[in-house]
This record gives C-alpha cells, sequence and structure tokens, in this order.
C-alpha cells in the first residue's frame, strides 16, 4: 500500500487512471524478495528518501520492515499506539434524538396532539405546546445520551422541527405528524 501510494504521488496520472497492469504483482514479488533475503542473482525493488512515519495500534508490528525494504527511514512517535484514538476524540461527540408528535383527529377537526417522548408520552391541545414539549424531551434526552458517551463541559443542543404534510383535494395540506429532533454535541472528557 505504502509504494501504491508513493507511486501515485510521484506520477499522479497513476491516481487518475490507476495503477499499471501488473504492477500490484511486481510490489508483491519485491516485498516476498526483501522478506525472504534472495536477491543475489536479480534485484529489484522500490526505494523512496522520504521517513515513514508511522501512527495507530499496529504500526509496530509493521513500519520499521517497510521502510527498510524502501530504504527509508521509520519514525514511530512515542504515543503512536493512540494517536488515532487521540484524533478521533479531539473530534468530539454528538448524540441525537427524535421525538414524534402524532396528530389526534376526529370527524369534527384536530383534538389534540400526542407527544411520543422518550421520557413520557404526553398530550397537548395545541401544535405549539406540542412541539415545545417534544423539544424539551428530546433535548434532555440528546444532552443525557451524548453525556453517557463521553462528553462533558459545554454541550451545545440544536432541535430541528420537520412537518410530514400530505396534499389533498382543494390544494390545502393535511399534517400527518411532526418529528422533532435534537442534536447534541461536546468535546470528549479525558
Amino acid at each position: 500500500a505504502v509504494v501504491r501510494m508513493l507511486l501515485e504521488d510521484r506520477y499522479p496520472d497513476y491516481e487518475k487512471r490507476g495503477l499499471p497492469e501488473g504492477i500490484d504483482e511486481l510490489i508483491g514479488r519485491a516485498w516476498d524478495a526483501h522478506r525472504a533475503r534472495q536477491g543475489d542473482y536479480f534485484n529489484f525493488g522500490f526505494q523512496t528518501g522520504a521517513a515513514l512515519v508511522g501512527v495507530g495500534a499496529p504500526v509496530h508490528v509493521f513500519v520499521k520492515d517497510v521502510a527498510e525494504a524502501l530504504g527509508a527511514r521509520a519514525v514511530v512517535p512515542e504515543h503512536a499506539g493512540v494517536a488515532n484514538a487521540l484524533g478521533a476524540v479531539a473530534c468530539g461527540v454528538s448524540a441525537s434524538v427524535t421525538v414524534e408528535i402524532g396528530i389526534d383527529y376526529a370527524v369534527d377537526g384536530i383534538n389534540g396532539y400526542i407527544v411520543y417522548g422518550r421520557e413520557a408520552t404526553l398530550t397537548a391541545e395545541s401544535l405549539d405546546e406540542a412541539v415545545a414539549l417534544a423539544k424539551g424531551d428530546a433535548e434532555r434526552s440528546a444532552e443525557r445520551e451524548v453525556t453517557r458517551r463521553g462528553a462533558a463541559g459545554d454541550i451545545t443542543v440544536e432541535s430541528r422541527v420537520r412537518h410530514r404534510n400530505v396534499r389533498v383535494a382543494g390544494d390545502s395540506d393535511l399534517l400527518l405528524g411532526v418529528a422533532v429532533t435534537a442534536t447534541a454535541r461536546g468535546a470528549m472528557a479525558l
């Protein structure tokens, strides 16, 4: 993989069109010959003046051998085994929760709204009241979930309200339901 990457970097048209046919076999044979310490009669291989810097948990298993095969210097930082994990942690944590609102229809109109929350199922007389209840439930639940996932400190919560309508006769809309989605974000506690 390192040789393929170096070839694509050196010859950008390889990145666009792909490596020439048979090059993977040639790379494999060069690697096998290096590992078997063969090649007294006929040597071939790939070399680079670049240093190979290894990060990630399994890097200690292979980076020094690969660098040696390429005539390169291997660099393994002190905390290389957890470098990828630290990068993932730096990105933060998020959690989303959706609470649905149903409409209690009657022959003569709407009787009310049903909020199917994480904490409880509630009823409301108006859509505004139902949306407020759903937002509160979704936001509290999202904040609890992002905290459970390891976030700490400043946690931000954003909500989005999505109405599901269907077009009916007379060019009017019929409300089928409402979904309130809250997304909480925070930094990972270290």
